[in-house]
């Protein structure tokens, strides 16, 4: 400081800022101001100055700079967790002596997640992460679940968060005072919370309060914008996969084709047989219902939303049978549900394999194969599923019983 003195002093006048530290937690930012006065031989006779406190002049210099460097930041899509940690490093060089944190409210907007924290102890960051979104967690949990701002003056005399340990861990690592602002939505939905800790107890001036107000701003800002360019990210993973999905599908119906035109003209070859015109049949059911299934494949590959129409659950159960009657004792027989329809994507709802449910212990025979041999007044069932869920269970019972 002196040099520098000597030297304003020599070249006739002086003007430069200084930091000082008046007392503990506090900074100031100081202009001094000064001017030499020389006789006819140029020894200097006096000098006249002064010192002006500039620290608000200054603080809003640097709060200009951070929000400009974070503005360039969002702009340029940079990660929201280095978003976040420039924001808190900005507020933690302007307010001398604080420790910045920012928690977010999950996707569920029940509980916090770790945002930011720079300067802040590991342990206590992990102590808050996880934390109900509720009036008794915590300043940041209070904050986001009210949606105003919370302060801690004394953390010492608080009992407000005392029966949930907020208390206590914030004590055991040295903070004595929080402020947690809530950050809020566009529409007003709660984000996350912006906290301000110090070492000592503390409460906000009007400098402190202004200051709170635009970075909160600016969080909500980036917060918004990541999750923004994140549903963005996962509309264009979608439309990739319509396009994959449709070009499959193109694919498919290809095969379709061929499988249905040779079921076709195996039909008339198949008069004199039942079975085979059953079994044709069914063939032709099952290519009709995946040409159903290409179809609305096709259709959520332009639109990426499929339709639900009625769909006749009878006949799916019904060929779901005709598929296990092969493989059922002739003591088995099963009775056809009533005809209802379940208003469900038609692509999705079909049979499924039947269970492989075993008989009970009593019924069950001493050697390989199931017998209809029945010791027990019970009736065992098999149960066919469809799939996917939610499950449309069907009984079939044995007409066997115990004689």
């Amino acid at each position: 400081m002196w040099d520098r003195l000597s030297v304003g002093i020599e070249a006739g006048t002086h003007e430069r800022d200084y930091r000082v530290i008046p007392r503990e937690g506090e900074l100031r930012w100081l202009r001094a101001r000064g001017k030499v006065f020389r006789d006819s031989d140029g020894t200097a006779v006096c000098v006249t100055g002064s010192v002006m406190d500039i620290t608000g002049e200054k603080r809003a210099e640097e709060l200009l700079a951070g929000e400009k460097r974070l503005l360039e930041m969002i702009a340029r899509a940079k990660p929201l967790s280095m978003v976040l940690d420039m924001l808190c490093r900005t507020v933690e060089a302007t307010m001398y002596g604080s420790l910045c944190a920012i928690v977010l409210v999950d996707s569920a907007g029940a509980r916090l997640e770790h945002g930011a924290a720079p300067s802040l102890p590991d342990e206590f960051v992990r102590g808050v992460h996880g934390r109900e979104v509720s009036r008794d967690s915590g300043p940041c949990g209070m904050a986001a679940f009210l949606g105003e701002q919370v302060i801690a003056e004394d953390v010492a005399a608080e009992t407000r968060w005392s029966e949930q340990g907020w208390c206590a861990l914030a004590l055991s690592h040295g903070l004595r005072s929080c402020w947690s602002t809530p950050i809020l939505s566009a529409s007003k939905t709660a984000l996350g919370a912006f906290a301000i800790y110090f070492r000592e107890p503390h409460t906000p001036g009007v400098v402190e309060r202004a200051a709170i107000e635009r970075f909160t701003h600016l969080a909500a800002v980036a917060i918004e914008g990541s999750r923004a360019q994140e549903a963005l990210r996962r509309a264009q993973r979608l439309e990739a996969l319509g396009t994959l999905a449709g070009g499959i599908a193109h694919d498919f119906n290809n095969i379709l084709g061929a499988i249905l035109g040779f079921a076709e003209l195996a039909m008339p070859r198949a008069k004199r047989s039942a079975l085979l015109r059953r079994d044709i049949d069914a063939i032709r059911s099952a290519g009709e219902r995946g040409r159903a299934l290409v179809d609305r494949i096709q259709a959520f590959s332009t639109s990426g939303v499929a339709d639900r129409v009625p769909v006749h659950v009878e006949a799916v159960v019904r060929e779901a049978l005709d598929q296990l009657a092969g493989s059922l004792p002739r003591t088995v027989e099963h009775h056809s549900p009533p005809a209802r329809r379940s208003g469900r994507d038609a692509g999705r709802f079909h049979p499924g394999s039947p269970d492989r449910h075993e008989p009970c212990e009593q019924c069950r025979p001493r050697d390989a194969g199931w017998r209809a041999r029945c010791t027990c007044r019970s009736k065992c069932r098999v149960s066919i599923p469809l799939a996917p869920p939610p499950l449309a269970l069907f009984p079939l019972a044995s007409t066997s019983s115990c004689e």
